[in-house]
Formats: C-alpha cells, structure tokens, sequence
C-alpha cells in the first residue's frame, strides 16, 4: 500500500492515516474495524450496501444482508463482524465534543440478550477466520470489551430513571449538505428557552450543550441519560436537522427503548415541538420513523400546553376543579359555533352534530370534520376512528376513555391539539 494513497473508510467516515493497520493489498479502519483490500465484485458491492443500511440505523436489513453475504462467501470477515455490528445496533459516527469517531451502542432487542458479545457465534468463526492475525484479531477483541461495557451499562441501569425529560435537538448548524455552516440553529434557542421554563417548574432536565459541557465520553453520557430519563422532547424546524446523525440515533435509541410491554402500555413518552409556519403541514417534516407513532405536535400556539403536559398540572380542590371545568374553553373553541362544551362534531362551514356516549359513527375518511369533543362515558376509541380525517385540527378525549387502539388518529396531519 502506498504511503500517498488517500485513506478512507467508507463505514465510519475515518480519513486520518494513524487510525488504520496499513499492510501490503489491504488497509483496516481502527475505529470500526472495516478491512478494505481486493475482493470479488459481487462481495464488495453488497457488503457496502449492508454497511450504508448499517449507518442509517437499518438493523433488522442491515443484519439479514451480511448473513446472505456470509452464505456465499462464507470466510467473509466483514460481513461477520457486520452482523454483530446490526445484531448489538452499533453505529460509528463523529463524536459531538471531540470530533473524533466513536460508536453509538443502541442495542436493538435488548430484552432477548442473554450471554455477552465474545460468545455470539460470529465472534467465535472470526477468530477462527484471523488465525494468527494478532494484530486485526486485537483490534476486534479490543472493541468486543468496549461494547460489553457499554451494553452491561445498559442493563444495569435500564430500569433506573433520574431525569423526568430529556431534549433532543439539531445543535449545530452544519449539516452533511452544507459543512461550512456555522452557528447555531433555532432549534437550539428554543431548545435552551423550553429546558429553563422547565427547570424553572422544578424538573430535572438533560440537554446535553447545558449538562455535558466538556465531556469527553459524550455519547456514553448521553446514553446513560437516555437511559434514566422518562419522558423525551424533540425539537425541529427542518427534516434534515431531525435525520441529522445524531438527533437521529437518540430518537431511534428512545423507540427501541419505549416498546410496549404485554398489557400494550409504554414506558416512555415523547413530546415533539416544531418550529415553522402554522399553515405549514408540519407533520409531514417528520422523519418515518417517528409518523408511525402518530405523535402529538406543538407549536408556539400551543406551548404552554406542551409545558403542562411534561410537567403535569397540580390538582385543584374538587369544588375549584369542578368550579374550572365548567369554564375552560379554549380560544379555539370560543371562535367556533358554540361556545358551550357539550359532546359534538363541527363540521367544515359551521355545521354542529351533538354527541352522545351511544354514538357509534365512524368518522373515518371525513374531510369535513373539523373540531370534536367526545362525550363522558367512552372506554375506548377504536382503530380508524378517525383516520384520514384531513382536517381534523382539535378534538377533546374525556378521562372516561382508557384504551385508544392503533392508527385511531392515522393521517390527520393537521392535527394540533388533543
């Protein structure tokens, strides 16, 4: 290998000479562990597509696509080691603080794990593979120790919660298509005013630029936080700040972390602040895999509701409570028809329909249905319910209701207030 060939390594994005095991026809990346030298071109071509869906958090893909490379080419490092790396969720970005390369540890199907990394199957042929290679061999050995400290980390403290919210968002301006932008984004200054009105309401709250300045083992930090915190605020102005990496691998860690026990219920919650235009369709910035959730949405019209809903709003004496209830109608509501808070349906053009707890119409695919409130009594509201209802934009859920199945508000993307 020529000292004046340009090093790259395509899987984690490490370009400095020191952090590769250069040897004649082949270089290996240290930092993830890559081995780059002549193969077929049927191997290479797939193993950089198993490695890509890798980086981009595809695990379940990622894993299935080393294992068919393995069945064809079965003395295939890369592709072993690539499996473990989809297997345990690992991916190697540039770290926040340092700049240096460094792993994500999002241990998809933690629950299902049992043993540690060295014995897996995989592991165990890849000695096997390197032979005498002590130097490649030591490399993978020293990054196995590595991720077993992190994933016992993980299961030690996975049920161990100290932080009530923690805030995920875009810090930095510069993005993969512009990396000469500087500053910091406005996601950041909303990010900054939302953890001290939260903090000033008496919660414990991880924002990483405030809690981790100067850290230098920061996503391990920030795991761990990840990890002790019950509820997760997201912020966005532009989808590619919400796919950025690493805005990107907390939210995808938090939904591999919030799924759901066998009574169906989560552990976890997550709020999502967006910034923009209120005619904007604003859920449709969001990246796929958090439009499967169908989250709730706020918006500057809607903060204090957002900041009431993390924090929880106290209780008040019952006849004060009662007293308030019977009062409190938002300016939304005032706008509308009526001004009463009796179950309805208003339709797009003013049209009002009264509700009753016997009501059994499905209002699914209904683009004039506009504002609802549901009436005392419901249990439940059912799957589609009011799916593709385009411009759904308020509706009132009394406390009567305990379950609300799969996709009961799917396609309502103009949905702002619940």
């Amino acid at each position: 290998m020529s000292e004046y060939v340009t090093l790259e390594c395509k899987h984690c994005g490490n370009a400095e000479r020191s952090e590769f095991i250069i040897r004649k026809g082949e270089y290996i990346c240290k930092c993830c562990g890559r081995c780059y030298k002549e193969k077929a071109a049927d191997e290479e071509t797939r193993l950089a597509i198993a490695y890509e869906s890798l980086k981009n958090y595809e695990f379940e893909f990622a894993e299935r696509t080393f294992s068919d490379i393995i069945n064809d080419y079965p003395n295939s490092v890369d592709a072993r080691w690539g499996v473990l790396l989809a297997r345990y969720g690992i991916v190697f970005v540039k770290g926040f603080y340092m700049e240096e390369i460094e792993p994500i540890y999002c241990f998809p199907n933690y629950a299902y794990k049992k043993g540690s990394f060295k014995t897996e199957a995989e592991y165990r042929e890849i000695e096997k593979l390197l032979g005498g290679d002590i130097e490649r061999m030591y490399l993978y050995t020293k990054q196995a120790d590595e991720i077993e400290r992190a994933f016992k980390m993980f299961a030690d403290d996975i049920d161990k919660k100290e932080n009530d919210v923690f805030i995920c968002v875009k810090i930095s301006k510069t993005t993969a298509a512009n990396p000469c932008e500087k500053g910091r984004t406005v996601d950041y200054e909303k990010a900054h005013e939302l953890y001290d009105k939260l903090r000033s309401r008496g919660k414990n709250v991880f924002f990483s630029y405030v809690t981790l300045k100067n850290s230098i083992d920061s996503d391990m930090e920030i795991w761990r936080n990840m990890l002790k915190s019950r509820k997760m605020l997201i912020i966005g102005s532009r989808a590619e700040y919400l796919n950025s990496v690493w805005v990107k691998s907390e939210w995808e860690r938090w939904l591999m972390l919030d799924k759901a026990d066998e009574k169906g219920e989560h552990k976890k919650n997550m709020y999502i602040y967006m910034l923009g235009d209120e005619n904007e369709n604003l859920y449709s910035k969001l990246p796929a895999g958090l439009k499967r959730l169908h989250p709730q949405i706020y918006t500057k019209n809607n903060e204090a509701d957002l900041i009431n809903d993390i924090c929880g709003v106290e209780e008040s004496k019952p006849a004060e409570k009662n007293k308030r209830s019977a009062q409190r109608v938002t300016a939304s509501e005032k706008n509308d028809v009526t001004e009463n808070v009796e179950p309805y349906v208003s339709f797009l053009g003013g049209r009002i329909e009264k509700l009753t707890s016997k009501s059994a119409i499905k209002y699914s695919g209904r683009s004039d249905v506009e504002k609802v409130i549901l009436p005392e009594g419901i249990k439940k509201i059912e799957a589609g319910f009011f799916s593709n209802c385009a411009n759904l934009i308020y509706i009132k859920i009394p406390q009567s209701v305990k379950i609300i199945e799969a996709g009961a508000f799917s396609g309502c993307q103009k949905l702002a207030s619940i």
